[in-house]
């Protein structure tokens, strides 16, 4: 009976092996969880730990300028003292023992600086106008940004930018794209635009109604009563840098190197564009008139009443068919004195109280 009973548990234990080996597909049991060691119960799995990364701290903000910033800022190079020196009070004068050296200053100018963040570094500087001699004088005023502690972060001399000397800033508002900038370098004022790039300050003329000098051209252009193409009559002759020398003070220097051969333009005692001529037959009016026609053949382009009778000039005056238009500009077609038979100059010029136009008509 003993040897049936081992038998038989030995079979048990057979069967019972069997039913918990691997299936025929092959794919292990289903893994359970392990008893623990104290106290029977499942264990958890464990976690990884986690990795906390610490987040950079923001680099701090450089300080806004402020006018005491300004009133002791540090000169730039340019104007030839020893490095670090700073103005006092707005000014600096240097003396040779007690005694004053001549030509040797520096002082802020008028306008008042503005104060805004031109190179985008989310703080303000301030743009100021700054006059400084050293033995001699330094051409015109210069401008410059300051940052914060009288830190002068750049120069721009304003002299070479409206093509004049001893030129000197006269106002500045912030404007789009930059600071706006009003200057003076004879009759007539000057309009810039100051803004930061390639990490320096650069500063462009403009014309008076915020336009790009340098994008005027006078390719295409023709004549009408109110100019010649983008030269137009009672502008600033500041808008047309290269093309008129606003601070000419006779007819012969007016027409810069920018000005087409044969174009010319006079300036009024206000600074204004008073006349566009030619004698070339190289322009034409909007309709085609042109020097060198026949006054028939003006007259095909302008029938009926178009054309009144005029006269260009005073003291010798010539015979013109004018088209004036309601703000008393014209354009005037001069015919041979003699035949009066062909078309010898072509002026847009304002006309003079009188009715007449003469080349320096105000």
């Amino acid at each position: 009976m003993h040897k049936s009973l081992v038998a038989m548990t030995l079979a048990s234990l057979i069967i019972l092996t069997a039913a918990c080996g691997p299936s025929e597909a092959g794919s292990a049991p289903a893994a359970s969880a392990s008893p623990s060691a104290s106290t029977g119960t499942a264990s958890p799995s464990r976690r990884p730990t986690p990795h906390f990364s610490s987040t950079p701290s923001a680099t701090p903000r450089a300080a806004d300028t402020t006018l005491a910033d300004v009133r002791a800022l540090i000169l730039p190079q340019v104007c030839g003292y020893a490095a670090g020196t700073r103005l006092s009070g707005g000014s600096y004068t240097k003396y040779s023992g007690s005694d004053i050296v001549e030509n040797a200053e520096a002082t802020l100018k008028d306008p008042a600086p503005v104060f805004t963040d031109i190179n985008g570094d989310g703080a303000k500087e301030a743009l100021v106008f700054l006059q400084c001699n050293h033995g001699k004088r330094i051409p015109g005023d210069l401008l410059l940004a300051v940052g914060s502690g009288g830190n002068v972060i750049s120069t721009a001399n304003l002299d070479p930018v409206f093509h004049a000397s001893q030129v000197r800033g006269t106002a500045m508002t912030v404007g789009k794209g930059g600071v706006d900038l009003t200057v003076t370098a004879g009759p007539g004022d000057l309009h810039g635009r100051a803004a930061f790039a390639d990490g320096r300050l650069v500063v462009t003329q403009t014309t008076s109604s915020g336009d790009e000098a340098s994008s005027i051209s006078l390719d295409g252009a023709t004549f009408t009563s109110a100019g010649f193409g983008p030269l137009k009559l009672g502008a600033p002759a500041s808008d047309y840098p290269g093309y008129i020398n606003a601070d000419a003070t006779n007819d012969d220097d007016v027409d810069g190197p920018k000005m087409p051969d044969g174009l010319h333009a006079y300036i009024g005692s206000a600074g204004t564009v008073t006349a566009v001529w030619t004698e070339s037959s190289r322009f034409s009016s909007r309709s085609g008139a042109r020097v060198g026609m026949s006054v028939s053949q003006l007259r095909k382009l302008y029938p009926g009443s178009a054309l009144e009778e005029a006269t260009i000039g005073t003291q010798s005056p010539e015979q013109a068919l004018a088209l004036i238009d309601s703000s008393g500009h014209g354009l005037y077609f001069v015919v041979d004195w003699n035949t009066r038979s062909k078309v010898t100059a072509m002026y847009a010029a304002a006309t003079s109280k009188d009715g007449h136009i003469d080349h320096l008509a105000t």
